[in-house]
Formats: structure tokens, sequence, C-alpha cells
């Protein structure tokens, strides 16, 4: 595959297990993602959020050609860094935290929460403090923080809390705000403190990637406990290491990329050569690369196939259920359809509005990997297959309305026939001039009963 290099060739070619600390994280950032769906599509992404204001062109925006409708944001703010995070790192709880929104309209948006964690600088970077480097033992720790469930949901909600809080939505905007569990972004991009190695030289791709490949793939498997608890990453077999790390994304030789489902690992050393575009990007975006852009981008296609598909199937499961289904609701339901209809072929278009080559291997590469396009197909299916089932719905609907029009008009028919309105009028004042009583009452009494008849046949129409 173009872009990708060969590591390993072979299981045997991986080195001994390190020692445990043998890797130091002088800068790290660690991407986070939440998805919200809005209650309303009618509510535009690009009517509430700002673009990075980039007077260099140094953002991702140069990474997309026109027409791609993707919206990255600036930042806004995310709430604070929860006090369990910030123990396992030795960092003070409470460092603001910030949030990118990353959209393609339509009633989904996700934040990309970048935690930037960096010994200090000098340089204004905005990071959350540590005293000293991180060994792996406390970056996994620092995954496990913010991955842990309880931890995820408190993001989730203080992430969508900022939003409302800081007047962009309304509390009722956002149907439900949840993080994208297996699907972290993470960028080593300072390696300063790590014994035998120049501060001042670059990274040196495949030697090094070789020489911390343990480490590399520790990253990458953190789903599994194994990985991130009681130092167990270093009782892994080398097969295991050789299947993560065998083969990496590279553009130049001066850092790796590596993808699996549920991460994107990009490893380099920005000090020995920091120019002002990297730096504008960790300010902005938490991160230096547009590998972890177009996993960003990915995340959002990722949240909305899954939850479409989640909700395409509650309401195949709903139809199932019904006796019929009413104009109105068809109508509401015909317009949700098409609206997303129409994200899902903006999004699907996505990959063809990047510009560079080594981006749009990328992209299929983790499409292939998280299996979302599959998603796509089979999630299009269910929409297809609802709309089948919604237009029968209003088809039985209105097969009942007839019915119950055409019993109507029966019943009604007769009741004219029976009481005979036109020369009603007439006969009352016959019977009532000769004091024939029982007549009148006998025929109000039909009336009443033909018409509390007609009445419940018009109230059961719907």
């Amino acid at each position: 595959m173009e872009y990708a290099t060969s590591i390993f060739g072979s299981a045997g070619e991986v080195p001994p297990p390190p020692g445990a600390e043998s890797l130091q994280i002088s800068g790290m950032t660690i991407v986070a993602y939440f998805a919200h769906r809005l209650k309303s599509a009618d509510i535009q992404a690009d009517d509430i959020f700002e673009d990075v204001d980039d007077d260099f062109g140094y953002g991702y925006s140069d990474k997309v050609s026109s027409g791609s409708e993707l919206i990255y944001s600036r930042y806004y703010p995310a709430g604070d860094l929860p006090a369990a995070i910030a123990d396992t790192i030795g960092a003070t709880p409470g460092t603001g935290l910030s949030q990118s929104v990353i959209s393609q309209s339509g009633d989904y948006f996700v934040s990309a929460v970048p935690f930037v964690i960096s010994t200090p600088r000098n340089d204004g970077l905005p990071s959350i403090a540590i005293e000293s480097p991180l060994g792996m033992s406390q970056c996994l720790a620092a995954i496990r923080g913010i991955t842990r469930m309880d931890t995820s949901a408190e993001l989730a909600a203080q992430v969508a809390g900022a939003l409302v809080k800081n007047g962009l939505l309304k509390a009722d905007d956002i149907a439900q705000t949840w993080m994208l569990h297996n699907c972290l972004a993470v960028q080593i991009w300072d390696l300063t403190g790590t014994a035998h190695r120049d501060p001042d030289e670059m990274y040196a791709g495949i030697y090094e990637s070789r020489k911390y490949a343990w480490e590399i793939s520790a990253i990458l498997g953190y789903p599994s406990d194994h990985i991130l608890h009681d130092g167990l990453w270093l009782q892994r077999g080398p097969e295991l290491v050789f299947h993560e790390v065998s083969t990496g994304f590279r553009f130049l030789d001066d850092h790796m990329v590596f993808a699996n489902s549920a991460c994107c690992l990009e490893i380099g050393h920005l000090p020995a050569f920091f120019r002002d575009r990297s730096r504008f990007r960790l300010q902005n975006y938490g991160y230096d690369s547009s590998s972890i852009f177009v996993w960003s981008t990915m995340a959002l296609r990722s949240a909305v196939a899954e939850d479409l598909a989640n909700r395409y199937n509650d309401v195949m499961a709903d139809f199932t259920q019904r006796e019929g289904m009413s104009a109105v609701e068809h109508g509401t339901f015909s317009r949700t359809q098409l609206q997303h209809l129409s994200l899902i072929d903006r999004l699907a278009r996505f990959r063809g509005k990047l510009i560079e080559p080594r981006n749009r291997v990328l992209n299929d590469r983790i499409d292939t990997l998280r299996g979302i396009s599959e998603t796509m197909q089979t999630l299009s299916g269910d929409m297809e297959k609802a709309g089948t089932m919604a237009r029968a719905l209003v088809q039985i609907r209105e097969q009942e309305t007839q019915a119950r029009t055409n019993t109507f008009l029966a019943v009604l028919a007769v009741a004219l026939a029976v009481v005979g309105i036109p020369g009603l009028v007439q006969q009352f004042g016959d019977w009532i001039s000769k004091d024939s009583w029982w007549r009148l009452s006998t025929s109000i009494g039909l009336i009443i009963i033909v018409l509390a008849v007609v009445g419940w046949i018009w109230k059961t129409r719907e």
C-alpha cells in the first residue's frame, strides 16, 4: 500500500521487552471524541460555530478542497480536567479543557477534546502541566482515566454542558451526547527526557519505531485490560507486538503513524525543529498531525453511521407494532429520512475532498479497520426497508379510513331514510298542532340516536 512502510518482517525481529519506563514522554496529546445528536437537523452547525482564525494557511482546512461542507471549529470551553485523570499523571485538577466541533451539517456533530499534556514550556502552549516526563505506566494510566465508563460519562456531560453554558446551544437542543469508545487519537510529540537519545535529533522513523515497538503497541492496544493494568503490557508475546506494529505509515522519515480499529497514533519529536506551523496547530487543535485530522473526520462518520443504524433498527421494530400511520406522521418521517440520506451522501463523498493522496490512503485504511462503509451499506438497506414499511402503514391507515368513511356514509344514508329529514320539519308542526306528543318524542329520540352513532363513527375515523 502506498505510504505504508514495513517495520518488522516477522515476530522474530521484535526486540525483547524494554524497561517499563525506557520511553519518557515530555509532550503528548490524547484526543477523545464525544458525539452529539441534535433534536432537529434545522440547527445548523455552520451558523453557530466559527472556524479557526488562520492567517498563515497552517490550519487543516487547507487539507480539503472546496465543497466538502466540513466544519472544524476553533476552540470552545469543555469544562475542567477531572481530578481522577489529573491524579494519574500528577497534574493539577481544574485545568481548563477545550473542544473543537466537527460537523458536516445534519443533526450530528462531534466534539474533539484534546488532552494536551506537557512538561513546563515557555512558548505559551496551552496544556495540562506535568512536572516530569511520563513513563509508559503513567501514559496508560492517563488513557485508562479518560476511557473509564464513569469518567467518560462525566466528560460527556460536561462537554455538552459547556456548549450550553457558553450560549452556543440551548439545553433542549441536544437529544444525546456520548463518548466514542475505542476511538482515541494519540500524538507523542516530545521525547525530551528519554535516555540515550539526542533531544535535538528528529524522530528516526523506522529505527525508533522498532526500538519503541512495545510502547507503541501498548498504546494501540489500550482497549484491553491486559494492557492498561498492572504492567501486563510487558508480559505479552512478541507476536502481539508484531501484529500491531508490523506496518506503519510515513510521508517523511521524522515521524510514523500507526492505526488500528481503536486508535490512530503518531509518534515524533517536534522540539528538534519546532516550526511555526507545528506550534500553531498545537495551540489551535491540540495536535500537529494530518493523520489525526483524518481520523477525527472519520470519528464523525463512524458516530453517524453507528447511531443511525441503531435508530433505524428501532424505527423498524416500532413499525412492526403499529397498525397504521397518518399522512402527517409519514410526512415528518420522510423529511427526516431525506435529511439523513443527504448527510450520509456528504459523509461518503468526503474522501474525494481530501487533497493529499496519503490522507486518502489513510482514510481508506481507517474506513476498513472500523467497518464504516459496511455499516453504511447496512444502514442504507435498513432505511429503504423503513421507508417501505412506512408507506405500507400509510396505505393501511388510508384503507381503514376509507372503510370508516364508507360506513359513515352508509349509516348517514339509512338515518336520512329512516328519519326523513326533508319532510320532518313540516311533520313536526302537524304533530304539535294535533298534540301528537308520542310521535314527536319518538322522532326526536331517533334523531338523537342517529346523531350519536354518526358522531361516534366520525370520532373513530382517525
